[in-house]
């Protein structure tokens, strides 16, 4: 019995934790949803991304257990970066949770995933502008940092914009000797120190840098475009 009942509890909470993929691309003519969806690329969002893979959903996030919610429909964009789909919502998903579209294409681009709380109406059309990042590397080169004491500081924090998107962040390279973008005083000095992430490609990548030195807090902004599926190189002295 004690076997039952642990596997029915494990039904459940599978049930619980899967999304619905069970009315997937059904599509409806009144007391509609309607989501325009343009996916684009590159410097000020500027071109359009075909064939990108795209998702339309409904969930509940919440800590520890939400609702999983269920896939809507999906697809792929055009040679203009558009898909269009008009839904009939379930009840509650007017009344609680969020909708959401998730967009990827291939290994050269960086997925997004963009949410749109409030919708809480049928007859709605929601225009989802979708900016997909392609991928480049950034690696950044620290110069002669030789700190005097533990409060000295030297830091250039990489980043690009995601023009309206949800951001998403320079991941760094997992290597053995992986370092953040950061140093503080009581580590160790060197004459040079790289550290490498993926960006952004056909963009550019900002650094938010911060210099402590001698009693001084130097604050600045700094960037260089990179193309998509190349490197691009900063170097920063202490």
């Amino acid at each position: 019995m004690r076997n039952i009942g642990i596997l029915i509890l494990t039904f459940i909470l599978q049930s619980c934790l899967n999304r619905d993929e069970s009315r997937v691309n059904i599509r409806c003519n009144q007391d509609c949803i309607t989501f325009t969806i343009n996916v684009k690329t590159g410097l000020n969002s500027q071109t359009p991304v075909a064939g990108a893979k795209v998702e339309l959903g409904w969930n509940r996030p919440a800590t520890p257990i939400g609702n999983p919610g269920r896939l809507i429909a999906k697809g792929s964009t055009n040679e203009k970066g558009n898909f269009s789909f008009s839904f009939t919502p379930d009840a509650k998903e007017l009344q609680e949770g969020r909708f959401y579209v998730f967009v990827q294409k291939d290994k050269n681009y960086h997925s997004q995933l963009n949410s749109y709380y409030g919708i809480n109406r049928t007859d709605t059309v929601v225009s989802a502008n979708i900016h997909l990042p392609s991928k480049a590397l950034i690696k950044i080169i620290y110069k002669n940092f030789y700190p005097t004491t533990s409060a000295d500081f030297f830091e250039a924090i990489p980043g690009f914009s995601s023009y309206g998107s949800n951001g998403i962040a320079v991941r760094q390279s997992e290597t053995i000797n992986a370092h953040n973008f950061g140093f503080y005083g009581n580590e160790p000095a060197f004459d040079k120190y790289e550290v490498t992430g993926e960006t952004a490609g056909d963009q550019f990548t900002t650094f938010d840098i911060l210099i402590k030195k001698n009693g001084q807090r130097i604050d600045r902004r700094d960037s260089i475009y990179i193309k998509k599926g190349e490197t691009g190189i900063f170097e920063i002295e202490y």
